[in-house]
């Protein structure tokens, strides 16, 4: 997304010919995006939109499976948590983008607050189309249509939301009690 929403900044400044690199790592990144596992079929209506960023109005949702490619998430928290706990999740957010989710998880259980995680979702193949033919417009000096198919590609991406607390983050292991008194060493039957 970060190759799209830069090729689309080229055209609308009229670098038209800049923006072709950008457009062909998009275009290499949604293959191998195609390639990987990290990508889920469902249909839109059955995702939770996020009520940080509402659809367009004009957004169509489709009740047919798609398939979603994650590009971005965050953990959005409130503004009344303690410092530390929104050290916490900036850190979280930190780790998240350097690809270290298990980290995040066990960085979010100091938190221990209700926080939403928004992830951001592209439909592939709605977002492969857009990306090739903004790549022919460009090619073809045609900024105005290449500027309209990177704008569908960014309008749509969808924003869900989870409550990370009560569905991702396992449940911190309680800390043992510490003994009062030394125990001896017990056998058991097997």
């Amino acid at each position: 997304m970060t190759d799209i929403v830069t090729a689309r900044q080229l055209v609308a400044q009229g670098k038209v010919d800049q923006a072709v690199p950008p457009l062909y790592d998009a275009q290499k990144r949604l293959e191998a995006a195609r390639k990987a596992e990290k990508r889920y079929n469902v249909a839109e209506s059955a995702l939770q939109p996020a009520p940080q960023h509402p659809l367009p109005s004009n957004h169509p949702v489709t009740s047919t499976p798609i398939d979603w490619v994650p590009v971005g998430g965050a953990f959005i928290a409130s503004d009344i948590l303690s410092p530390e706990k929104k050290a916490a999740v900036a850190k979280a957010n930190d780790q998240l983008k350097a690809g270290d989710s298990k980290g995040a998880a066990q960085t979010m259980q100091v938190v221990g607050e209700d926080v939403d995680f928004i992830v951001a979702l592209a439909p592939l193949d709605q977002t492969e189309g857009a990306v090739n033919r903004a790549t022919v417009f460009v090619e073809g000096r045609q900024p105005a249509q290449a500027a309209e198919a990177l704008d569908q590609a960014l309008n749509g991406l969808v924003f869900v939301s989870q409550d990370f607390i009560e569905t991702l983050a396992p449940a911190a292991p309680a800390a043992p009690a510490a003994p009062a008194a030394p125990a001896k060493p017990t056998q058991q039957k097997k």
